[in-house]
Order: structure tokens, then C-alpha cells, then sequence
């Protein structure tokens, strides 16, 4: 009970510091979140934030039923944290991101259109009762080079809930902490807007259309024709390069993708397709055949890889295919003692032995050693 009186006058000088003539000025900063995302689309896109976006500085300030309060008055407007947070978001999903001042450019795959035209303000009394809540309100959505709208997320508003109690010691304190959370409820509206970009089918089929044509680095042996397909390839994620993955091919009915931790993932040829106008090959993961990866044959403008889930998933962009080219050594098919949980398995260059095991550890297969 003590406790809870000595804190009293910390409470009262703060309320008494809100409850001030002048208003609020806070220093907002931009709070990007990291989105996780390893392998930006390739494709160059403008992002356009209207001025009057860019200019929004006016918040309201809804009634909370404590004596009054002062207004926020931001030093950096709320639209400049705005647009400098998309931004940020948007870097991380595309290969190239420009802000743009008109719409319909010259030069870019597509626009991006991002605004924001509302922020509300509920002050707590610090005493009772302490929750300070923020609302923001905007609008996203993808235009083609033509300007014709191509998609609009659903999603228009944030809104966040903060109890301050536990950060009542000093008016400073509860200022930076009032900016902290002003910027991060705009940094959750931008961050869900990437992680629907990133996984729109519009989106990733339109990326696909404009992903420039990939130029292979490795020579191709007078086997690599146009028309057949790779014997070996790797991807190379720009954002997190200790995510190459190297695919070989094993055999005409066998592929194998190796990660750098060591797990091989065993795939069997389905059979040849059409992707977006390129001929390849189609494989099925192993052992739980949930997954398709198209590869494309050589010779084609666009090498990259594409994926499917079954039973229905429409085909979408993986990544680039580098250092495209022939395997200097074959594999050659081996067999080993009968075991209930092993099958046929081949021989890598360097002696390993790959083989299809039952689903471990998330129902990949692992890289396993002969003695």
C-alpha cells in the first residue's frame, strides 16, 4: 500500500505536465520493421505518397474524461514519418523501390500508391485510467504502367492500446514513449501492407511478367543446348546470400536441392510443362510431394525458378537461376545394405550419399554421410 502512495506524486506531476497550455511537440521518428522477406521481387517499382499525404501533421484528439489536455504537435509531420516508414517497408520486398511525386511514370514496372489521411489521439489520465490509445487510417494499392488498379489491400486502419503506467516517472519519458508508439501504430499498418504485398497472386504474377532475363554467368557445354534442361543451378537470395541453394540433377527422373546447413531436399521429374511461356521440367519434393518447382530449360529468356503448392496453388516466382551449366561429374546411382527406412540413394562428387528418408524434422530429408 506504501508503494502504491509513493508513486502518487510522480502520477500527479505528469498528469499536471499533460494537462499543460502549451501543445505537445514530439520527435517521431520512422520505425521500420524488418519483414524477414530474403528474396525481393526483381522488378523496379515507383512508390507514390501524395502530397497532401506527406503534409498531414493534424491529429485528433478524442475525449478521454480527464481534465484537459494538451494537443501533439509533431516536429516531423506525421505524413513525412509516413512515407519514410513505407518506404522502408516496401525496399524490402521489391528489388528497387524510388519515391515518385506524379503518378504514372515512365520507366518502372508498376506503382505502388500508399497514403495516409487520418491519426486520432486518446490521452489516459495517467491516474485512472492510464491506457493512452492511437488510430491511424490509409489506403494502399497497386497500379500497372497504364495506371489501371490492379489490387487494393483491404486493410485501412491500425489502431494500438498502451497502458503507461509502468513509464509515468517523468514527462520527458512519457513524451519520447507517446512518440515511440505514434510511430510504431504507423509502422504496423506499413508492415501489414508488405506482408500482403508480398503474398498477393495479382502481385507476384505481375512481377513475374516484368522480372528482367537473368544472364548466365557459366558457360554452357555444347550438351547444354537450348531445349534441355540444366543439369545444375543455384539460388542466390539478395538479401541473405547464406541462403544459396544448389540444385543438381541426379538422373533424368532425380533433382536434389542442398541447403548450406547441410539439408538435401530430394525431388522426383514430373514431367515437362509450360510456365509463363517458358518450357522446362516440373519436380515434386520429397517425401511429402506438396510442393512443385518448375525449372526452366536452357535457352529460355527468363531463368528463373517457379513454385506451386498442391493440389491447386497457382505458379509463383522463386528466385534467379545462376551459374546455370552441366555437372562436370556423373552421379552415379549406388545401392546400400536393405534397411526398412532407406531406398536407392546416389553418389554426390564428393562422396556423399543422398537418399529419401521418412519425414523428419518438418518432413525433409536429411543429408546423410556413408561412413
Amino acid at each position: 500500500m506504501k508503494k502504491k502512495w509513493l508513486f502518487l506524486p510522480l502520477c500527479l506531476a505528469v498528469a499536471t505536465a499533460l494537462a499543460g497550455c502549451g501543445p505537445i511537440n514530439l520527435n517521431l521518428r520512422p520505425d521500420v520493421p524488418n519483414l524477414h522477406i530474403y528474396d525481393r521481387m526483381p522488378v523496379r517499382v515507383a512508390l507514390l505518397v501524395p502530397e497532401s499525404t506527406r503534409n498531414f501533421s493534424m491529429g485528433i484528439k478524442e475525449e478521454s474524461g480527464c481534465l484537459g489536455q494538451q494537443d501533439i504537435a509533431p516536429m516531423k509531420s506525421y505524413g513525412e514519418v509516413f512515407e519514410e516508414t513505407v518506404n522502408g517497408v516496401f525496399s524490402q520486398i521489391f528489388k528497387e523501390t524510388v519515391l515518385v511525386r506524379q503518378p504514372r511514370v515512365q520507366g518502372y514496372d508498376f506503382t505502388v500508391e500508399a497514403t495516409m489521411d487520418y491519426f486520432s489521439y486518446r490521452l489516459g489520465c495517467l491516474i485512472s485510467p492510464p491506457i493512452f490509445s492511437y488510430t491511424v487510417k490509409g489506403g494502399m494499392r497497386v497500379l500497372d504502367s497504364g495506371g489501371r488498379e490492379i489490387w487494393r489491400s483491404k486493410t485501412t486502419s491500425k489502431k494500438v492500446d498502451i497502458n503507461v503506467m509502468p513509464m509515468a516517472f517523468s514527462p520527458a519519458g512519457i513524451y519520447e514513449q507517446m512518440a515511440k508508439d505514434i510511430s510504431a501504430v504507423i509502422a504496423s499498418l506499413a508492415g501489414g501492407w508488405g506482408y500482403e504485398l508480398k503474398t498477393s497472386p495479382d502481385v507476384q504474377q505481375l512481377a513475374m511478367k516484368k522480372a528482367p532475363t537473368v544472364v548466365m554467368t557459366t558457360p554452357i557445354s555444347p550438351s547444354g543446348v537450348k531445349g534441355a534442361s540444366p543439369n545444375k543451378f543455384y539460388s542466390a537470395y539478395e538479401n541473405n546470400p547464406k541462403l544459396k541453394r544448389e540444385w543438381m540433377k541426379l538422373d533424368d527422373s532425380r533433382w536434389i536441392e542442398s541447403y548450406p546447413d547441410g539439408t538435401v531436399v530430394a525431388y522426383k521429374v514430373i514431367g515437362s510443362n509450360t510456365v509463363d511461356e517458358q518450357s522446362g521440367v516440373v519436380v515434386r519434393r520429397l517425401p511429402d510431394e506438396k510442393l512443385d518447382v518448375f525449372i526452366p530449360d536452357m535457352g529460355n529468356k527468363n531463368m528463373w525458378t517457379s513454385s506451386r503448392k498442391l493440389p491447386d496453388g497457382e505458379w509463383k516466382y522463386v528466385s534467379a537461376m545462376e551459374g546455370i551449366g552441366d555437372s562436370s561429374t556423373t552421379l552415379r546411382p549406388q545401392k546400400v545394405p536393405s534397411s526398412p527406412e532407406k531406398k536407392e540413394v546416389a553418389s554426390l562428387p564428393d562422396g556423399t550419399l543422398v537418399s529419401e528418408q521418412p519425414p523428419g524434422a518438418g518432413g525433409i530429408p536429411e543429408k546423410k554421410v556413408q561412413p
